[in-house]
């Protein structure tokens, strides 16, 4: 018999087949799953001019130069001066 759908490993649980799959949809969270984030491509430092290859680089390439990640509610939803001006958004 052929399963549709997405199926999940979760042998715990009291639906589970015997394989211990259940449909994705009843499947409750798991807890304590860690989340991997890609690290950055490659470039080349506007501060130093090095090469910046990782994640940690780029925070201590911050930290030596006294500066941090700008949160995204801190910037500014319009990029473009001459929009802005245009709009009165900003002086002239």
């Amino acid at each position: 018999m052929t399963k549709g759908g997405v199926w999940v490993y979760r042998p715990d649980h009291p639906n589970a087949d015997s394989c211990g799959m259940i449909p994705k949809d009843e499947a409750p969270p798991l807890s304590g799953v860690f989340h991997f984030w890609r690290d950055i491509p490659a470039y080349k430092s506007p501060l130093g001019g090095w090469e910046v290859t990782s994640r940690s680089q780029r925070r201590e390439e911050l930290k030596r130069n006294g500066l941090r990640e700008v949160e995204p509610s801190e910037r500014s939803p319009y990029q473009n001066a001459d929009f802005m001006r245009k709009h009165g958004i900003m002086e002239p």
